[in-house]
């Protein structure tokens, strides 16, 4: 009932109609029965086998009538999602390529094997074309098994020998591209492959991108092409190597636009957004908001890529110091149904929004919001750091000392529970430590912290400075403004 159960509560609106009219166009007994079974399954009303012979039969025995009652009902249920599924149009011209030619194959087989063999065959070149044109080795593989099986018989060895070459060659780029995802799985999957393991995982992580590189030559598949360029940006971006990443970035968008084999609306649009993030942390604000802005125009209103690139585009106006604009930006992401119905993103955006009014000196507009909304205090992925680190530098600039003391206390109290490890952070409490204690005069606590301060300004390895993370106002750079 489990696998059943799965099945019916997986169906669009589109695919429940259908299967109710087709019950009901031929309502005998049996069908009957099904579509009964069925609505059980789709109104909750049932979780077990015995809850539906029960509710079906008033028994409590399950016996084989009712195992085919089951097998049948989804055997129907599939027939129809195939149907349906046919009629569907994807966005994808790749996916929507594979799922025509894979029926072309289908019907192609059946008539050979029917004797309606001109048309048969016809079907199956026009598979082939398609097959060819969208690089779909696993199902070139079938047309040519098919279509050698066929004219082997009536036209001898030669043409037979033709069609297994073209087999062989597509059996082997078939290998390539299998190669080429484990490659791509292990990169990006590091926890189930190399748990534990970073040097192996980042070693293993080269070699894959210089293999992938050396398939990619030697085959010039776009699929591969892809892989390879997506598993480079990933690797180089997880190095900080963000000019590197970008190279990678932008090699595969120019690969990806007018390739049918790996070209989709989304896929472009999702390389133009991690290309305005690599010019983020490059510090190139200009090409971010113009890679977001185009990435914007290309997704769906309402998805969470459309709130990532508002976040990235906020960011590209923020550290520009262009904060009227950064307000507006504000101002939509606020209007995102995910903003709106989820207390973390609508937390977060309103810490943004703090550090906007903070950046315009409205320091008291920007601890109320802070105060007013606590929805971050459960996050542990950093961002309530950033929120009372934020909370802290505004007691600061308005000279709220004594309230200071108290909530540093607390922030000191937060960085041990949540065992938080981060160098930076460290040197962020030690500075804000050692000012306090020499009453908030800058430019004597410069003397004592110029080191730890130039690591922060440096930004390199541990002390990286992430423009997406929860330090979004930079403190090396806030502290050294108040120094004389």
């Amino acid at each position: 009932m489990e696998e059943l159960t799965e099945i019916v509560k997986n169906l669009n609106s589109g695919e429940i109609r259908l299967i109710r009219k087709f019950y009901k166009l031929d309502n005998d007994n049996e069908n009957l029965k099904r579509l009964e079974l069925f609505n059980h399954i789709k109104n909750g009303d049932i979780e077990t086998n015995e809850d539906a012979v029960l509710k079906l039969y008033n028994s409590q025995k399950i016996d084989s009538k009712f195992s085919h009652l089951k097998t049948r009902l989804k055997n129907d249920i599939l027939n129809i999602i195939i149907f349906h599924e046919g009629e569907m149009k994807y966005v994808s011209p790749f996916r929507q390529a594979t799922f025509d030619c894979r029926k072309l194959i289908i019907k192609g087989d059946i008539l050979l094997s029917r004797g309606a063999n001109k048309a048969g065959l016809n079907i199956l070149n026009k598979a082939e074309k398609m097959a060819n044109k969208y690089q779909l080795p696993s199902e070139q593989i079938i047309i040519s098994d098919l279509i050698r099986s066929y004219l082997g018989v009536r036209k001898g060895l030669h043409e037979y020998n033709k069609h297994t070459v073209t087999l062989e060659k597509q059996l082997s780029l078939l290998n390539n591209i299998l190669e080429s995802k484990d490659l791509f799985n292990q990169i990006l999957l590091p926890n189930a492959f190399f748990k534990n393991r970073e040097k192996e995982y980042v070693e293993t992580s080269k070699k894959a991108v210089e293999k992938l590189g050396k398939l990619y030559k030697s085959t010039d598949s776009a699929q591969i092409g892809f892989i390879y360029l997506y598993t480079g940006i990933y690797y180089h971006e997880l190095r900080n190597s963000f000019d590197k990443s970008l190279e990678f970035a932008l090699r595969l968008l120019d690969l990806l636009e007018g390739n049918p084999p790996i070209y989709a609306p989304n896929r472009i649009a999702g390389i133009k957004l991690q290309i305005a993030n690599l010019y983020l942390k490059l510090g190139d604000y200009d090409n971010t908001k113009d890679f977001a802005k185009e990435a914007l125009k290309i997704f769906r209103k309402g998805i969470l890529n459309e709130l990532v690139s508002l976040e990235i585009l906020f960011f590209a106006h923020y550290y520009s110091l262009d904060f009227d604009e950064a307000e507006s930006i504000l101002t939509r992401a606020f209007e995102h149904k995910t903003v709106k119905e989820n207390d973390f993103f609508n937390g977060k955006w309103l810490y943004f929004k703090a550090s906007n009014k903070f950046c315009q000196n409205k320091f008291s507009e920007s601890l109320t919001i802070l105060r007013q909304h606590t929805s971050l205090a459960k996050d542990k992925t950093g961002w309530f750091i950033g929120w009372n680190l934020l909370e802290l530098l505004n007691l600061i600039e308005i000279e709220e000392f004594d309230i200071f003391y108290y909530r540093m206390d607390s922030f000191k109290l937060l960085i041990r529970k949540q065992k938080v490890e981060s160098p930076r952070v460290n040197i962020i409490m030690n500075v804000l430590d050692k000012l306090s204690k020499r009453d908030f005069n800058f430019e004597e606590t410069y003397k004592k912290v110029e080191d730890e301060l130039n690591l922060l300004s440096e930004a390199k390895d541990q002390y990286y400075w992430d423009p997406l993370g929860f330090e979004t106002l930079r403190f090396d750079i806030w502290f050294l403004s108040k120094v004389g």
